[in-house]
């Protein structure tokens, strides 16, 4: 249980290290690592535990959550610059959050594929 709980706070210590969380985001981003942790175990193959693959399962965990809380905050537009003379106001899309969160994504699953089944891609209908 001690093990456990200092791996969970060891994943949300990163998550908040690489998103950049903001006070109030902490409470969500701790629900995100829940919920990461939770999709990293239900791919886990048969007969591997979370021990078995401590370092990766933790850093897998971590920036999947960290992804998450970077693609919520990608989701619109946010001033980049402002000038006060003759008004001039630049707004920027989330595009960089959301490529942030997709490489996340992508270097987690990179790094837990030796202990994860395969994600369930198949060809249906394909006609060879």
């Amino acid at each position: 249980m001690d093990n456990e709980l200092t791996m969970q706070q060891e994943i949300l210590a990163i998550a908040k290290e690489l998103s950049r969380a903001r006070q109030s985001e902490e409470s969500v981003l701790e629900k995100l690592c829940e919920a990461a942790c939770a999709e990293v175990r239900s791919r886990l193959r048969e007969g591997i535990g979370e021990e078995d693959c401590a370092a990766a399962f933790t850093c897998a965990c971590a920036w999947l959550a960290a992804a998450g809380l970077l693609a919520a905050r990608g989701g619109g537009e946010e001033i980049a610059s402002l000038r006060a003379g003759d008004v001039s106001v630049t707004t920027r899309t989330g595009n960089e959050c959301g490529e942030s969160a997709g490489r996340l994504r992508r270097q987690a699953w990179e790094l837990m594929a030796p202990y994860v089944t395969d994600s369930g891609f198949c060809f249906c209908g394909v006609q060879g």
